[in-house]
Order: structure tokens, then sequence, then C-alpha cells
């Protein structure tokens, strides 16, 4: 509910004051954004949302992020472009060199566990050299 009574600017103005956001240097604007330039929470709720009331104005529910919580106004939307694969293929390779090492590592972070002789807690381990 808007308030015909509080100044436009007084949202700027504890955004500045209270967000720990780094958009609070900006009072709480975050620009023209793409999934890519924000939290992956905020970017859950901003762009991969299907319910109809997630569009243009004030989103329905606070979001919260790794840095807190957030009252989000959308007041515009653009269509995005496909890249070309030239510009996104190190960015692509990158990504997928990551999660390969992750997965990797999880693997064999498991078959550690496996072995150890620690009780009490489960470590979710693994003793097979085919671990998912």
């Amino acid at each position: 509910m808007v308030r015909k009574d509080v100044p436009a600017q007084r949202f700027e103005q504890l955004a500045a004051e209270l967000s720990n956001c780094p958009s609070s240097a900006q009072g709480g604007d975050l620009g023209w954004l793409s999934p890519e330039d924000c939290a992956p929470e905020l970017a859950n709720e901003l762009f991969f949302q299907t319910d109809s009331r997630w569009g243009m104005g004030v989103h329905p529910r606070l979001v919260h992020t790794r840095f807190g919580l957030h009252i989000i106004e959308v007041l515009g939307r653009r269509k995005g472009r496909l890249s070309e694969f030239e510009h996104v293929q190190e960015s692509i390779a990158t990504q997928l060199a990551l999660h390969s090492q992750a997965t990797a590592l999880h693997q064999y972070l498991q078959r550690l566990a496996a072995q150890a002789q620690i009780e009490g807690v489960d470590l979710a381990a693994s003793s097979s050299p085919r671990v998912r």
C-alpha cells in the first residue's frame, strides 16, 4: 500500500541509511539487471518465476538473499537478446570446468568419508568408486 503522505525520496533515504546491499549507495536502485548481475536468490525471483503477479510493480513478497531482505519494485522490463556463441564460449567453458571440478571434489570427499572411522555423524559417505 502506498501512503500519499510519505515523501517520494523516503525509500531512497532509508535504503541508503539501513541497507546492507551494495545498492544502498544508489538509494536501493539496482538499475537494469540480468540474472548474472545479482544474487542467485534475487535472480530466481525476478527472472525465473511464472506467476503473473511477478510482472511490473511492487513484488508481492519480501525477497531474502545473502544481503538480507529486499523490497522489490520492477519499473521496467526489456527483452533480452541471445549472445553470439563466440562471445560466451569462454564463459561456458569456465562454468563447465568449475562444475566438473566441484563434482570431482565432492566425490573424492565422499570416498574419504567412507574410509574414516567416525561415529555418531552421517557424512553421506560412499565406498563405491562410482559416486553420483
